[in-house]
């Protein structure tokens, strides 16, 4: 789970990757425009996770855009 503001006005176009391969491409461009926080969740194919103790997790922007303000991010476990 990753943690953004709601209202940000600049171009927000990234990619998410997971031990340098993509997990998705995300364009946060206008998404909300709300005045709070947004949790955005973001699920991870276990082929990334399996038999690793830890993983890196990189956002990386888009060229001329930003990723935007990350507040927080969380790996959760999905209930079985």
């Amino acid at each position: 789970m990753v943690c953004y503001w709601g209202n940000e006005t600049e171009k927000h176009s990234s990619d998410i990757l997971v031990d340098d391969q993509l997990l998705l491409e995300r364009n946060a461009t206008g998404k909300w425009n709300r005045k709070e926080f947004v949790n955005e969740e973001y699920a991870i194919p276990s082929i990334m996770t399996d038999g690793k103790a830890f993983i890196t997790v990189t956002f990386r922007s888009k060229l001329n855009t930003a990723t935007g303000g990350i507040f927080y991010i969380r790996l959760l476990k999905k209930e079985r």
